[in-house]
């Protein structure tokens, strides 16, 4: 009987054990520090410096918002604290020049839109005049993932793509 008592007790602890460094391992992927999030932005972005990491609340839900330059591209990312998982991505390029080329239909912007992001719905677009330079702006949706995006007007070069869950 003290065996079987014995035996089972051990049973319990390994099971306990084991649960427990189950637990551990699910929330070490998550981000409890600022460095960690800085590192995970580096691996999404490699040889960018980073210039701004941020704790912060969105809809009730911890976050890590980490700012990172890489030659003319601002970058911005923005994590998840409980699961280290990326909610939001974007890049905007720095410098723009102005162009003598004929400007872009709305349909040939919409079309390079498409080709970026397959599969997503334009829901709204405009174009608009950014300090002496056209710029198109452009929604999209695809599922759960909204798409922010912004051509210039005449080289239809992608200047700015955001999305976010």
């Amino acid at each position: 009987m003290k065996k079987t008592i014995s035996n089972f007790l051990v049973a319990i602890c390994i099971i306990s054990l084991t649960v427990l460094s189950v637990s551990a391992m699910v929330s070490a992927k998550g981000i409890t520090s600022e460095q960690q999030a800085e590192t995970k932005a580096l691996q999404k972005v490699p040889g960018a410096r980073v210039t701004e990491v941020e704790q912060d609340y969105e809809k009730g839900t911890k976050v890590y918002e980490v700012k990172l330059y890489k030659g003319t591209k601002e970058y911005e990312l923005t994590y998840r604290a409980s699961d280290g998982k990326l909610i939001a991505y974007g890049w905007e390029e720095e410098v723009v020049k102005r162009s003598n080329k004929a400007l872009l239909s709305k349909a040939a912007c919409k079309k390079l839109a498409k080709k970026k992001v397959p599969g997503a719905s334009v829901v709204w677009m405009e174009r608009d005049d950014d300090d002496g330079i056209e710029i198109y702006e452009v929604e999209m949706k695809k599922g759960s993932v909204k798409y922010e995006l912004k051509y210039h007007g005449r080289t239809g070069k992608l200047l700015e793509y955001k999305w976010e869950k």
